[in-house]
């Protein structure tokens, strides 16, 4: 009976030792971090960009802070004063500013391509005396597939197509709380739009949201984590 007994406390001691050298758990994986936010700041929604036609593209220069694999996005949306509600789709894409002839201006057949994403079942409808309620379109990607440079011009652009109801319509913000962007919206490969005739500050742009995974230094804690826990166990 007695040996029994010190071979469990052998045994549970055994164990013990096995958890105490394997260490800690290393840290969950590292939240999302924003390099652009153009959504909710002062004068949610107020103003409308309606220079592009439905079924044609609007585009934003948002110079992001840092960068990594593009986590997911956002987009702020609405539909005009007074139309009551708006639903469609949405096509979204994101170029790169890398334009060998081009650079600081939009240029399609020269601009990498980063990203085309379709958003479907879009509805947005206008609030009490005509003000406008912004929705927002959320896409997250579990495993990222596309990198941001660090400190980049992103070419972002919507394109809506209206199926019911009003016209749906990209929204602008102020003031800019993640990275920056000119006075100017876009076409596609067209001259630029003075958001300033509209009555809007100079720091506002289109409701815009990028986020990404941050690299490289907490990867490489987590990566260091589990080599220190692998060697533990051995």
């Amino acid at each position: 009976m007695k040996a029994r007994t010190l071979l469990t406390m052998a045994a549970a001691l055994a164990v013990t030792n096995t958890i105490t050298l394997a260490g800690p758990l290393p840290p969950p994986p590292p939240l999302p971090m924003p390099i652009y936010d153009n959504i909710g700041g002062t004068g949610d929604g107020l103003n409308l960009y309606t220079e592009v036609l439905d079924g044609e593209f609007a585009y934003d220069d948002l110079q992001v802070v840092g960068g990594g694999p593009l986590a997911g996005f956002s987009l702020a949306y609405g539909t005009e004063a007074f139309q009551g509600f708006a639903e469609g789709n949405g096509e979204v894409e994101f170029y790169l500013d890398d334009g060998a002839t081009s650079p600081g201006a939009l240029d399609t057949n020269e601009d990498t391509l980063l990203l085309s994403e379709s958003l479907q079942g879009l509805v947005a409808s206008a609030g009490p005396f005509g003000s406008i309620i912004y929705e927002r379109a959320d896409v997250f990607y579990p495993i990222p597939t596309v990198t941001i440079p660090d400190n980049a011009t992103i070419w972002a652009g919507v394109r809506f197509t209206s199926t019911a109801g009003g016209l749906l319509r990209t929204l602008h913000f102020a003031p800019i709380s993640v990275g920056s962007s000119d006075q100017f919206t876009y076409q596609e490969n067209g001259p630029p739009l003075d958001t300033i005739n509209f009555g809007l500050p100079a720091d506002a742009g289109l409701g815009w949201e990028l986020y990404v995974v941050p690299e490289p230094a907490s990867l490489s804690f987590l990566a260091a984590c589990g080599l220190v826990l692998l060697r533990r166990r051995r």
